[in-house]
């Protein structure tokens, strides 16, 4: 392989290449549409042969199609999209106005949660008795 720089033949500017007939790939697929067609026809027919050999993943019967949910917030009823979608730990999803507790009166107990959870996590540590001389 040569490290020849080529320019296209057709003078288009662009670096042409051996194996388009030293053309550049815009103006190989203008000059020879039909090498393109049935080098894409082969390809896919590769990768037929790939999927049926490895074994694909029926198709489900019923697609379900995906749902934006909604705001459980009183009269909000915004739709929320699936990157924004917060589920408080109360149990309901909220948009991105009431996700926080205070803004959505929020009826899980957070302090007592988390002064369980310290309580589990975290040894209660007791020095042992020193004897004196």
């Amino acid at each position: 392989m040569s490290t020849d720089i080529i320019l296209c033949v057709n003078g288009c500017g662009f670096y042409g290449n051996i194996h388009y007939k030293q053309l550049c790939s815009k103006c190989f697929k203008h000059k020879y549409p039909e090498f393109h067609k049935n080098e894409q026809k082969e390809e896919l027919e590769e990768l037929e042969e790939k999927h049926s050999v490895a074994g694909s993943l029926p198709a489900p019967d019923n697609p379900q199609p995906i749902l934006k949910k909604r705001c459980c917030y009183g009269d909000c009823k915004r739709k929320i999209p699936i990157v924004l979608q917060y589920e408080c730990k109360c149990g309901n999803m909220y948009c991105k106005y009431h996700k926080f507790m205070k803004d959505h009166d929020c009826t899980f107990n957070y302090q007592e949660t988390q002064s369980e959870f310290i309580r589990k996590n975290n040894p209660t540590v007791r020095a042992k008795k020193i004897d004196f001389i």
